[in-house]
């Protein structure tokens, strides 16, 4: 245990000197939630935001949120009743698409921003609509390709009329990611790839009775994609452009549910969750590539992730979630957990919560909660003194009860701003 009192001067100049060092390559990794309710079911489905300030996210339920202002506020469309609302992409600030999967309203567009939604399945060259549009990968202005359970449709004029081609030994789709008109991959019953524009497919990657489910790509060589497998998902990873992949294996939180969203900010960095309809599942982090991976904490059911530039993230699940590095803090000012140890059962009424100073003028904000994804927190004290906090007995009474699971974090806010969270203990 130590001490807050005793003031190490070279190690005060030590950990100054890499924060400068760090400030131009490091990121403070904390989601906030913003302010638009939570679904009264799963979650959301899908996110796209034009620009920094002007997004949409939507819902199963077709219920489609518009924010004009970095999802300060947010308004509230409709589609057409009774659809089943999957996916969105915008050709601009007022033109794009949206795919749903209840036959035969599968395809709309709006031309004035989402305010309004016309059903264009027809412009499909199709005697039957598909059954479901799954995904939207937009390509620019005018260009997206979409995927359908069998099928890719195309379009090169912003939605005005589109092209069909059959993905041959893939019987279902369930994601897409296009570069351009011609190049891209599908995922679902298998990994498949294109450089003609669907005139003939590669498949890249396979196992039998697998399930492929979400795409993210960095760039064109670093990508990833979730796989639902038995009751064990996992994650295939590439650096050659699809090439070649390694399987990376998930935390034991996400194993017995569907894979949820997956985000990278680089090779090393990256976001994942999983999905489950009666118990919402927590965000997890990596920071070395997803050789290990930690509770986040924040995000529950996580869908879509969205890189608006280097500095700004979306996410969507049972909320929607936003990232924004306007500050770069050295992860030496994440406090490390001391005690009581990870794993403690059987405490006292009364006990202490102890990490590591990071500053000599840091505060710090501590919190316990009945889940590591920290969805609501049972004890939640902020501007900490010391790098230590009681839980009298009288607190303990109030807040804490017997034979109850408890997690909790610390991080810390020195002059350069907050820090992240530390790791979540139990």
């Amino acid at each position: 245990m130590k001490n807050n009192l005793n003031f190490d001067p070279f190690r005060f100049w030590v950990q100054f000197f890499v924060i400068v060092l760090f400030s131009v390559t490091s990121y403070s990794q904390v989601f906030q939630t913003l302010p638009l309710a939570d679904t009264n079911f799963s979650r959301f489905e899908d996110i796209y935001f034009v620009n920094e300030s002007t997004g949409f996210v939507l819902n199963y339920d077709n219920d489609l949120y518009k924010t004009t202002n970095k999802g300060i506020l947010w308004t509230r469309s409709f589609v057409i009743g009774g659809t089943q609302g999957r996916c969105i992409g915008m050709f601009d600030a007022n033109t794009g698409i949206m795919g749903a999967d209840n036959y035969p309203y599968v395809l709309f567009k709006t031309f004035d921003g989402g305010s309004h939604w016309t059903d264009i399945q027809g412009s499909i060259p199709l005697s039957l609509p598909p059954t479901g549009v799954k995904a939207i990968s937009i390509v620019n202005s005018t260009t997206a390709i979409a995927c359908c359970p069998n099928l890719i449709i195309k379009t090169t004029n912003s939605g005005e009329s589109w092209s069909v081609s059959y993905v041959t030994n893939s019987p279902f789709l369930l994601d897409c990611k296009f570069w351009s008109a011609d190049s891209g991959f599908v995922a679902g019953s298998t990994l498949m790839f294109t450089s003609n524009g669907g005139i003939t497919w590669k498949q890249v990657y396979q196992k039998q009775g697998a399930i492929f489910r979400n795409l993210q790509f960095v760039n064109r060589q670093l990508g990833f994609c979730t796989v639902d497998y038995s009751s064990q998902p996992y994650v295939i990873k590439t650096t050659n452009g699809g090439e070649n992949w390694s399987v990376l294996n998930l935390p034991q939180g996400i194993v017995g549910s569907i894979s949820g969203g997956i985000g990278f900010m680089n090779e090393q960095v990256g976001w994942i969750g999983g999905y489950h309809h009666m118990n919402p599942l927590p965000c997890y982090r990596t920071t070395n590539g997803g050789i290990n991976w930690e509770p986040a904490g924040w995000g529950t059911n996580l869908r879509r992730f969205q890189f608006v530039n280097d500095s700004i993230i979306y996410a969507v699940g049972k909320a929607v979630y936003k990232f924004q590095a306007d500050t770069f803090i050295d992860p030496m000012c994440i406090p490390q957990l001391l005690s009581p140890a990870n794993g403690s059962f059987d405490m006292p009424l009364s006990f202490r919560l102890d990490w590591s100073d990071v500053l000599p003028s840091a505060t710090y904000d501590v919190q316990i909660s009945k889940t590591p994804a920290f969805t609501t927190t049972v004890f939640n004290r902020t501007g900490v003194g010391q790098s230590h906090s009681f839980i009298p007995v009288s607190e303990h009474n109030l807040i804490l009860k017997p034979f109850t699971r408890y997690f909790w974090r610390a991080r810390s806010n020195t002059s350069a701003g907050l820090s992240a969270w530390s790791v979540v203990w139990e």
